[in-house]
Formats: C-alpha cells, sequence, structure tokens
C-alpha cells in the first residue's frame, strides 16, 4: 500500500479537502459518529459535516458515506486511512 500512498502524496496539493468514501456496516447505527470520532482524535476540526444522504448497497447490508474532510499533510492522509479503515464498523475507505 505504500506505493499507493506515495502516488496519493503526488497527486495532492497539502492542505487539501478531501472527500473519503467510506462505507460501513448498515446495522451499526453510530458508524458515522464513530468516523467522526476517530478523525476528530487525529486533527481537530478537519471533519466537515456529511451532507449527502447515505447510499445503500444492493442488499442492503452496508452503507456508503462520503465524508470530506480537510487534510493538511501526507502523514495526516495516511493516519485518516490507517485509523479509520481500522475501525470495527468499516468495511472498506477510499
Amino acid at each position: 500500500m505504500s506505493d499507493a500512498y506515495a502516488k496519493l502524496e503526488r497527486l495532492i496539493d497539502f492542505p487539501a479537502l478531501v472527500d473519503f468514501r467510506i462505507i460501513v456496516i448498515a446495522q451499526d447505527n453510530e458508524a458515522l459518529d464513530k468516523i467522526y470520532k476517530a478523525c476528530e482524535e487525529i486533527e481537530a476540526g478537519s471533519v466537515k459535516k456529511v451532507t449527502a444522504p447515505a447510499r445503500k448497497s444492493r442488499n442492503g447490508q452496508y452503507l456508503s458515506y462520503t465524508v470530506p474532510v480537510h487534510i493538511k499533510s501526507p502523514k495526516h492522509l495516511r493516519t485518516v486511512y490507517e485509523k479509520v479503515g481500522a475501525l470495527s464498523c468499516v468495511k472498506h475507505i477510499m
């Protein structure tokens, strides 16, 4: 995954507002709150309010959110991927 991070770091001019698409387990009613909390622990005030409605998967097992986060540096970007991706409710982050 380090090659993917290196490519992203070259493509993004920091600081930048990055829209993360995060797929979570639909049964976890607190998934979005957990994502907000994880982002706030990394950098206070960096996560912006999700304005688009969640999209349901075809079978209803998962929800997809677009979460805008103000990313200050390549290290911050990597930390968001690692911390949010490690949450038990998160299936995938891109």
